[in-house]
Order: structure tokens, then C-alpha cells, then sequence
């Protein structure tokens, strides 16, 4: 299946984005969650413009099903094509700070980005199997979530894996960075060419939400199931006939809670938060970062 330019106008993508199916399957992904939304209309830098706020300056939410289409249509003339989410999952999200702050964090989702460098989208089904063997021996099997981004693939532990006890040893960024960052270090020597494991893990960082649109091309974000990834082929991923898993919402509460504790302590935390031990203190040691990030991004036209 040869990937396709963006042919879809704006009320095939409205209606895509209408279906109850997509809309449920996004909220559920992205309630407290911080929201992105991928436009195909450019700015003066020729670049795609992203909203992460609304128009009076809070932050893009999804709350109830209907904010799905809700969104979609308030961002008309702009071209709405993708929807994302944060990594972190936040206590609330009514202000600009409530983002930025990050003691306002309550959980993250560990999430290995599994790119195509030769186009070969078999190697992504390579790559997630090694990921998959990696944490099945560390017994971690009933939170994991692999989802077709478009090109290529993501795979996520559901944040529920981890106990409360867990989140408040280790920061949810922290924890997140290093489990992520441990399980690339296993299987980095057995990947084969041509595919690449990132490690993405940062406090803006988004990823696709299940049943989402792929920002250039006319696919659908799936979540496959891991007994039919072998069965897995790019029609799944068809506009107007996607095939999609929607249990990727079960979890273990604490399974993923032995490696959490490995990882940290063999990888650190979050690169520019290693020397806080505190998590009471972790906004207020990077929220100037932060805050300049952000006005950097405005400024550049990408929020």
C-alpha cells in the first residue's frame, strides 16, 4: 500500500471526526491529558500550525466526547487534521501554569517511538516484538498498547501499570524517561536496519491518539491487538475501513511497578532533572525552562 498525500477535505475530516467510535476512543486517550491539535494550514515560516490553546489562553482539553468534534469544527479555517496528547496525565488543567507546572503531573505514559528510516513498515512489527519480549520478561504483559501512528508505530504502557506508591517515589517524567529509555538500551543491539526506537520522553511531548487522522496522509492511528500484530498489514489503516482493537484500555495495577524502580535506578531521571530528589520541588526546578520553551514556541508560530 503506497502512502498518500492529504486529499481529504475539511468535511471528510469533520466527518470522520464525528463518529462515536473515534470520538470515545480519543477521549479516552486524552482526558487529563494536554491536547494538540495538527493543522494543515502553514504559517509565514511555511510550517504547519499546531494549537495547544484555546482562544482565551487555556490549555486544549478533552473532557466529554463531543469536545472531539467541537474542536475540530472551531478550527475550520485553519485545517484540523490530527489529534495528540500529552504524555503526562495532570491532577487538573484549567490554566496555562497547570501545564507547565510540573508537581501538577499524576502519571506518564513510558512510549517507545518506532520510526521507518527505509519505508520497510514491516520493520516496525520487528521492532515492537522486541519491546514486547523485552517486558513480557519482566512481567509486564496486560498494560501495553501498540498503536499504527501512521509511518510507523508507537508503543505505550498504560500509566494505570504503575502503583500510587510508585508515583510517589519517582516523578511521573522521571519514571517515564527511564523506563522508556531502559527497554531501548535491551534491545537497541537486535534491531534490525532500516527501523529506529526513540526515546521521546519530555514534559511538551505528544503522541497520536487512537482513531486520530495522520497529519500528512489519509490514515488512521490503530491500535492493533497483540495476538493479530502478525496478521497486521497497512489496509488496516484505511480511512473508510480502518481495523481497530479497542481494548487496549485494560491494565494491571502495578505490574509495571518492578521495572519503574529498576530503570530508575539504573538510568536516572528525566536528563535536566537528575539532581532533584524531591518531587515537591520538581516544577518549581524547571518551570523557568519551561516557561521560556513555550514563549519560544509561541513566538515561532508552532503554538
Amino acid at each position: 500500500m503506497r502512502p498518500t498525500s492529504n486529499q481529504m477535505d475539511f468535511e471528510k475530516v469533520l466527518e470522520h471526526y464525528s463518529k462515536k467510535e473515534v470520538k470515545e476512543e480519543i477521549l479516552s486517550f486524552s482526558k487529563s491529558r494536554w491536547v494538540a491539535i495538527h493543522c494543515q494550514k502553514k504559517d509565514k515560516k511555511n510550517r504547519n500550525l499546531m494549537f495547544r490553546y484555546e482562544k482565551d489562553g487555556h490549555p486544549l482539553v478533552v473532557e466529554d466526547a463531543n469536545d472531539v468534534e467541537a474542536i475540530v469544527k472551531s478550527l475550520k479555517i485553519f485545517s484540523p487534521r490530527t489529534f495528540y496528547s500529552s504524555v503526562l496525565r495532570f491532577n487538573r488543567i484549567l490554566l496555562e501554569d497547570d501545564v507547565k507546572n510540573l508537581s501538577n503531573a499524576i502519571a506518564a505514559m513510558p512510549t517507545w517511538d518506532i520510526d521507518l528510516e527505509k519505508g520497510d513498515w514491516k520493520l516496525a512489527i520487528v521492532a515492537a516484538k522486541l519491546i514486547l519480549k523485552t517486558l513480557e520478561s519482566e512481567n509486564i504483559s496486560k498494560s501495553i498498547i501498540l498503536k499504527w501512528s501512521g509511518e510507523g508505530m508507537h508503543v505505550h504502557i498504560n500509566d494505570n501499570a504503575f502503583s500510587s506508591e510508585i508515583y510517589e517515589k519517582i516523578h511521573p517524567l522521571d519514571l517515564a524517561y527511564s523506563f522508556t529509555e531502559f527497554v531501548i538500551r535491551k534491545i537497541k543491539r537486535d534491531l534490525p536496519g532500516g527501523v529506529r526506537v526513540d526515546n521521546e520522553i519530555d514534559p511538551q511531548r505528544v503522541f497520536t491518539a487512537p482513531l486520530s487522522l495522520h497529519r500528512n496522509l489519509d490514515r488512521v492511528a490503530v491500535v492493533i491487538e497483540r495476538n493479530s500484530l502478525d496478521s497486521f498489514n497497512l489496509s488496516w489503516v484505511s480511512v473508510d475501513g480502518y481495523i481497530h482493537f479497542n481494548g487496549w484500555k485494560t491494565f494491571e495495577k502495578g505490574e509495571a511497578d518492578d521495572l519503574a524502580k529498576k530503570a530508575f535506578s539504573e538510568i536516572g531521571g528525566y536528563p535536566s532533572q537528575r539532581k532533584i530528589v524531591s518531587r515537591k520541588d520538581l516544577g518549581k526546578d524547571i518551570s523557568d525552562k519551561i516557561r521560556t520553551l513555550e514563549k519560544k514556541l509561541k513566538d515561532e508560530g508552532y503554538l
